[in-house]
């Protein structure tokens, strides 16, 4: 099915081209004092830049369906933009050479400014505009279809009817779980029930499901998602359940909705192929640029307490298939696992963290007696993982994707829990990034399970790139 909004989307970025080589020009003009008539000026500059300057715009969420953003805020996301592409642009310049613009830094000072000037202009005149007139119409509507009648429901219906420029049309509502409403609710009629739900999506052709019915167990609510997901449309979940992640990842996409949107498409076989290939590559060149780090790593454990270098455990990957996971050590040998059993018995069935040596709630066995003291400094720096390249290497692991858990921990999951071992586990993943030690385990299945349902080979490469920053820092390491 072709979604209606990607003509939109196709439109802006289409101009947003047109804007970069207009800049490109304008700059080049001003500062030459001609216009790049031949090729290798303009064509060297736009195919390197270009690419970059719209996945920026993508991944600031500057070509959503609806811009929930106030226009400073706005207008500040295309100043991150420009900063970033700056950076971009300084490094091809500076440290590789490319002589985008014959070394003149006039040249990139006016292109920048022309940039932002033009995409500032640009937008105040789509969202202020032409958008507004767009939204009266049904040519950028979005058919919508309401899971939940209860509390939810209503203040998540109230929102989008009260927004005069939402694109997000409700045809009506279904019964979540335990619901039986059968009255219209906002003069919108009830379809149905969950157990027809992928009927009604074929009958009533909506573009979205909401899932906005009030707080059930999480079992239930993924079940429940299960059928939503079903019909195959994108699923936009407006309940608590994912709270965690909108307040971590802030993942909206209408200013009256708060929630989480589920893009729901099946992964191409390129994209898994893309994926691993990455993967090889980049674990490939980690491996040889740190031997070095490895043998001085190596040397340290050897000789600050007796045992093996590496530490090898059997772990539960993609499927709960096992497999022999590797790591530096960092305890003491032949230790007795009861501690590390009890921890997470309590932190996964009572959602409960203990207390670090600053005082702070962290949700991580802290101050471990098992820990050498050359293991407090790799794990609090994560270089303790770093033998997981051979994971990667072998496909037993990726870069980016869900820790693999112990045998013990999946016998203590519950059903919903399971999910997160639905793809192949990674060394990096949002909760490294997002979260860590910081939040409870439920909270951090429900990131790993944001990142199952929504991975993208471009999401794995900011999350790759937003980790050196936390290994660096040591951040969540308690």
């Amino acid at each position: 099915m072709i979604k209606k909004h990607g003509p939109i989307k196709l439109t802006l970025l289409t101009l947003d081209a047109l804007l970069c080589i207009s800049a490109f020009c304008t700059a080049y003009f001003l500062r030459f004092q001609k216009i790049p008539v031949n090729f290798s000026p303009g064509g060297l500059f736009l195919f390197m830049v270009m690419p970059v300057h719209l996945l920026l715009h993508s991944d600031l969420d500057l070509y959503k369906h609806r811009i929930y953003t106030t226009r400073a805020e706005h207008a500040l996301r295309i100043l991150q933009l420009n900063s970033f592409l700056f950076l971009y642009i300084f490094v091809l310049e500076l440290f590789l050479r490319l002589n985008l613009f014959h070394q003149s830094r006039m040249a990139i000072f006016y292109f920048m400014a022309f940039s932002f000037l033009f995409s500032i202009s640009f937008r105040v005149l789509i969202f202020s505009w032409i958008y507004p007139k767009l939204t009266r119409n049904t040519m950028i509507t979005r058919k919508s279809v309401i899971v939940g009648t209860g509390r939810y429901a209503e203040l998540t219906a109230g929102r989008i009817l009260g927004d005069e420029l939402t694109p997000v049309e409700i045809i009506g509502f279904i019964n979540g779980p335990g619901e039986r409403r059968k009255e219209e609710l906002f003069s919108k009629p009830v379809l149905g029930s969950l157990s027809s739900l992928k009927k009604i999506a074929g009958s009533e052709n909506p573009d979205l499901i909401i899932m906005a019915f009030n707080n059930v167990d999480n079992n239930v609510f993924y079940n429940t998602y299960d059928i939503c997901k079903k019909t195959g449309l994108p699923v936009l979940i407006a309940t608590e359940h994912f709270k965690i992640v909108t307040d971590k990842l802030r993942n909206n996409e209408y200013e009256s909705i708060v929630g989480v949107r589920i893009t729901n498409y099946n992964h191409s076989v390129v994209e898994l192929i893309i994926k691993r290939g990455i993967d090889i590559i980049l674990s490939s060149i980690a491996l040889l640029l740190l031997s070095p780090l490895f043998l001085c790593i190596g040397l340290a454990i050897k000789y600050s307490s007796p045992g093996p270098i590496f530490f090898r455990q059997k772990r539960l990957g993609k499927n709960a298939e096992p497999f022999i996971f590797y790591k530096f050590r960092s305890m003491r040998t032949n230790n007795d696992d009861t501690i590390h059993r009890a921890f997470l018995n309590k932190f996964i069935r009572e959602n409960s963290g203990t207390k670090s040596t600053l005082g702070k709630r962290v949700f991580k066995m802290a101050d471990d007696p098992r820990v050498t003291f050359v293991g407090k400094w790799l794990r609090k720096f994560s270089i303790d993982e770093l033998p997981q390249l051979w994971n990667v290497m072998k496909g037993n692991m990726s870069l980016v994707g869900p820790r693999p858990c112990l045998d013990y921990e999946y016998a203590m999951y519950q059903e919903w829990h399971k999910r997160r071992l639905n793809v192949t586990p990674g060394i990096t993943g949002i909760w490294q990034i997002r979260g860590r030690s910081a939040v409870n385990f439920d909270d951090m299945v429900a990131l790993d399970l944001f990142y199952v349902e929504n991975w993208s080979i471009w999401m794995d490469i900011k999350i790759l790139l937003q980790t050196v920053p936390v290994v660096l820092w040591g951040k969540g390491a308690h």
